[in-house]
Parts: C-alpha cells; structure tokens; sequence
C-alpha cells in the first residue's frame, strides 16, 4: 500500500492484471473513504511464488515501479508505504461453494472454497443461506 500527497494521472480506479502487478486499486476511491490519494498493490501469483523471501523494501519498489510503468508516468514519492506479505491470500476453487450438514445443522463458507477473491466469500455465503433456507423448506 502506498498513499501520495496528490491524485496519481490515471483515470481508472483499479488496474488488472499486467505483468508483476496482478491487482491495483485506488483505495481512497472506495465509497466514504477520505484522506490522502491511497493505493492498494498486489503482486501477480507468479511474480509473488519466485519473490516471496525478497526483502520488503526491495518488494515494494519493485510494485511501485510496476505501477508507474502501468501509468505511464512517474510516481511523487509515497508519503505512506506499507509492504505486507499475505502468503496465504489466493485460495483455489473448491468443488462446492459452501458445506452444509443437515445432521449437525453446520454449515461452513468463506473464500477459502469458491475462490481467491473477498466477493467469492461473499458468493459462499449466499451459497449456504440458500442451503440452509432449502433445509428448512422455505
């Protein structure tokens, strides 16, 4: 994460994924946020599996300068700069978005089964209300 004193010249608020950079987004974007202009930087998988033991700094250089050369413009210098390493953050597809146990009247959802990303965790969770509203027969 890294936060500038002004707007970085890049009209979208997030970024897909190119080369080192698998994800960027303006976090200051995000509805009733405030404060400085604030982005989030994630690596790409590949790039995360062959750099996991690189220093931090050396990380977030290498992110940052990921980000300008996606711009196409030189970055101001981040008043905030944050590198954290979530080693377990990318989960694969389960084979089913959510578990149910009618028996044990337990369910279990998360990202963890249907994918890497927080709206699959909110997928999950539809997924097992519906088992569960199915299981009372409403």
């Amino acid at each position: 994460m890294a936060a500038f004193a002004e707007r970085l010249p890049v009209a979208s608020d997030t970024l897909e994924e190119d080369g080192i950079l698998g994800w960027a987004a303006r976090n200051s974007a995000k509805p009733g946020r405030g404060g400085p202009e604030a982005w989030v930087l994630q690596a790409s998988p590949d790039w995360s599996r062959a750099h996991l033991e690189d220093p931090a700094d050396a990380v977030g250089d290498t992110l940052l300068a990921a980000l300008a050369a996606r711009i196409g413009a030189p970055l101001p210098e981040p008043v905030i700069r944050q590198v954290h390493r979530w080693r377990y953050a990318r989960s694969a597809a389960g084979s089913e978005q959510a578990l149910w146990s009618e028996t044990a009247r337990l369910g279990c959802c998360g990202d963890w089964l249907a994918g890497p990303r927080v709206e699959c965790a909110w997928d999950s969770g539809e997924a097992l209300a519906r088992q569960i509203i199915n299981a009372r027969g409403e």
